[in-house]
């Protein structure tokens, strides 16, 4: 088998590798944070970039492999200084569309980016240099609280199969811009595979030695007496992908960040979210307003939270300062609207006014699992919501940028999340979440004509973080998009062959459970002059088990919690007498229960279901299991009543 070499740093010569404070008169300032410098303008391979590579030939290559990816952080007093060097090679074309852009993730709050090259090597060995006016500078997640996270998209140009690119760029943070204690973490292993993967990080005094933790099983890490950290692993495989995974849970990440204890995060932010709190007249007022009338704490609190969630809309002000601290709640009052943290200030404000004690709490949105917090950083945490308890023992927790989730739930989203309440002495613990995220309630009425028609009156209603989630998608639509919605959900479920007529109730009412009630007509679907022999199928049921199924056989699977409930009346009409229906069940399982009764009386049969199968988590290797327990539910879930023909006189 023969072997190709291609070897740019010792045929083309080495390059120049360019020093963090270097700077040129001719860089260029693409927006008020991201510098381009002049040598990512020059085809010149850095000196510190080594990229001779052998590809055998007829080898299968992957998609992409990170060839190599540098780190090196230097902490002082005023700056933190990040250095990362990243060289990617390409083997197939999927590659190459999938990862032609590479992102430079920054602050724009505290950070500097300099980008120092950019360039692509392409299969033959030309180098194609990255145009900087096709960078874009763009904002990252909308519910990033706590900074004001943005990223420099860089398109790579020149690149095919077999090509190479390099991207080095300093990212250097003023720490007197930077409100919080410092830190951050980074994925140590991609969905891609790298070759060698290194961390280095400096710093200047031994009060500005940081925590650290490796997460990744074959990083090797050596401490040095001279205040200076290296970590080294190769041979990183890319992580699996699965469904309904929290990958911050399961992919190995490297956390650095300077050296505090939760008191101190708790500290820190309980004094940014205080400043936001105010006596103001108009706070005082509402909460007097919103109060009036209402004898029950639980009234009064249902009463302000649909207030701040309803009638002060969201907006993300996460710039600056506000990516830290809430507006005063005065000003969030005046203009009616905020970010999660300006509407958790106002929540707490107002509930204050009326004598219920409330308390912010740090959320991860993307976290389940609090032993992953080895290192207590803020960086953790980028979404906010409060807790309190009242006067009668209960405990609430409200998410004041939800306007479709009552008070007796919280928002499906954070249920379970990783949260650290801003109050005592408290550390990392989990939200609470509900035994069956996932609630639905049948009621069917199937009536056999003697024409042989049927006519079906059915009604669902939803609850949990299902029903929110389907108020939230109906929220706002007309009656003729509500019909449209209704019957493509109808013929996904049940059957396409007719288009019901649909009501709703409950869309704008955050304390009920949505309702979605139908009439229609199957005609010609038995005949009236043979024995009866009528199936039905738990179409809605099914649907949702359908959802709730996972193929990942990765990962542990959070399992939401689904319970059913159905009662479906089947009237056969005179011309049948009833002689046999299915058996009933009573099914009983590690994962949950399935019961079917039948009842006939007369000319009617009256079929009860009940399915639970409560929020759990399912290990990777039970997965199969799982999903056979869920198939034997949909396979034995179909009702049946048999008749025969009446004698007519």
């Amino acid at each position: 088998m023969k072997a190709r070499t291609i070897c740019w740093s010792t045929c083309l010569g080495t390059g120049l590798f360019l020093a963090a404070s270097a700077v040129r008169a001719d860089d260029l300032q693409l927006d008020e944070n991201v510098t381009w410098s002049a040598f990512a303008q020059e085809s010149v391979i850095p000196a510190s970039v080594d990229l001779s590579i052998e590809v055998a030939d007829g080898a299968e290559i992957d998609n992409l492999v990170v060839r190599f990816r540098r780190m090196d952080i230097k902490l002082s007093a005023d700056t933190v200084e990040t250095s990362v060097t990243r060289v990617y090679r390409y083997g197939t074309l999927e590659g190459v569309r999938d990862y032609g852009n590479i992102r430079t993730y920054f602050d724009a709050t505290s950070d500097a980016v300099n980008v120092q090259h950019a360039m692509v090597v392409d299969s033959k060995g030309d180098i194609h240099v990255v145009e900087p006016g096709t960078v874009q500078i763009l904002p990252s997640d909308t519910f990033n609280v706590f900074s004001d996270s943005r990223y420099a998209l860089i398109p790579l140009k020149g690149l095919d199969v077999g090509a190479t690119a390099i991207v080095i760029n300093t990212i250097t943070t003023d720490r007197n811009n930077d409100i919080g204690p410092w830190g951050m973490s980074l994925y140590e292993q991609y969905a891609v595979p790298q070759e060698r993967l290194e961390i280095q990080i400096s710093w200047t005094s031994p009060k500005f030695r940081p925590e650290w933790h490796s997460q990744l099983d074959n990083m090797s890490c050596t401490e040095s007496d001279r205040g200076s950290l290296s970590c080294v692993a190769t041979g990183i495989p890319a992580y699996p992908t699965g469904e309904n995974t929290y990958y911050d849970d399961v992919v190995p990440q490297f956390v650095v960040a300077e050296k505090k204890s939760w008191a101190d995060i708790r500290v820190w932010y309980q004094r940014l979210f205080e400043s936001a709190l105010s006596a103001d007249g108009s706070i005082v007022d509402t909460a007097a307003r919103l109060s009036d009338g209402l004898e029950s704490e639980t009234k009064i609190l249902e009463a302000i939270h649909n207030f701040v969630a309803t009638k002060v809309r969201y907006v993300g002000l996460e710039h600056g300062d506000s990516a830290y601290v809430p507006h005063p709640t005065s000003t969030t009052l005046g203009r009616r609207y905020g970010d999660c943290k300006d509407k958790a200030a106002l929540l707490i404000d107002l509930l204050h006014h009326v004598g219920i004690e409330m308390s912010p709490v740090l959320v991860s949105t993307t976290r389940r699992e609090t032993g992953k917090l080895v290192v207590p950083t803020r960086n953790y945490f980028d979404h906010l919501i409060v807790c309190g308890t009242l006067s009668n023992g209960r405990e609430y927790c409200l998410d004041g940028t939800d306007p479709y989730t009552g008070i007796e739930s919280l928002s499906g989203w954070v249920q379970g999340a990783v949260a650290l309440p801003i109050v005592g002495d408290s550390t990392p613990t989990r939200l609470p979440a509900s035994r069956y995220a996932w609630v639905m309630r049948e009621d069917l009425g199937l009536t056999l004509t003697e024409t042989g028609d049927l006519q079906e009156r059915g009604g669902m209603e939803y609850g949990g973080t299902y029903g929110t989630s389907i108020r939230r998608n109906l929220s706002g639509l007309s009656s003729e998009e509500l019909q449209d919605w209704a019957v493509k959900d109808y013929h996904g479920a049940v059957s396409d062959l007719v288009d019901p007529s649909f009501r709703f109730a409950g869309i704008d009412e955050t304390g009920t459970d949505l309702a979605v009630s139908w009439d229609v007509m199957y005609t010609d679907l038995l005949l009236p002059s043979e024995d009866l022999d009528y199936s039905e199928r738990s179409s809605w049921l099914n649907q949702a088990i359908n959802s709730l199924r996972t193929e990942n056989d990765v990962y542990d699977y959070r399992y939401p919690g689904l319970q059913y409930e159905s009662v479906a009346t089947v009237d056969v009409n005179s011309i049948w007498e009833v002689d046999y229906t299915g058996p009933d069940i009573d099914m009983q399982s590690r994962f949950g229960e399935f019961r079917r009764i039948y009842d006939i009386n007369g000319q009617t049969v009256t079929v009860t279901t009940s399915f639970a199968a409560p929020a759990t988590v399912i290990k990777a290797d039970d997965v199969a299991h799982f999903n056979r327990f869920m198939d034997i539910i949909q396979e034995e879930g179909k009702l049946r009543v048999m008749g025969a023909l009446r004698d007519v006189d």
